[in-house]
């Protein structure tokens, strides 16, 4: 955030490493994702956990966009045909993945 790129007044705004949210009465692990806004915000980082930001007028709001581990809005991911799929990398080392909103999680 250094000048002149971006002047006052700025802020940093960070989300945290992981949020518990309860969604259908159930745990789950929600992760930083991108930040959005309602009107004008410019981020320095969009895609950053933590970023500088500059609100362009009174009114805009920025928001942290989270991804919830394991959740997907796709209905086959709890289709016997699960997009849910382990992996083992070359050390050996199991991993469970799924795709969703375009990447492997």
């Amino acid at each position: 955030m250094d000048p002149p790129l971006w002047t006052s007044p700025y802020y940093a705004l960070k989300m945290p490493d992981e949020q518990p949210i309860t969604v259908h009465n159930q745990s789950r692990k929600f992760f930083p994702y991108s930040w959005e806004e309602t009107g004008g915000v410019t981020y320095q980082y969009p895609w950053g956990q933590q970023t500088g930001v500059v609100f362009n007028s009174s009114n805009n709001v920025a928001t942290a966009v989270l991804k919830g581990q394991l959740m997907s809005k796709e209905q086959t991911g709890i289709s016997s045909n699960s997009q849910r799929k382990m992996v083992r990398t070359d050390n050996g080392i199991y991993h469970v993945v799924y795709e969703s909103m375009g990447s492997v999680w």
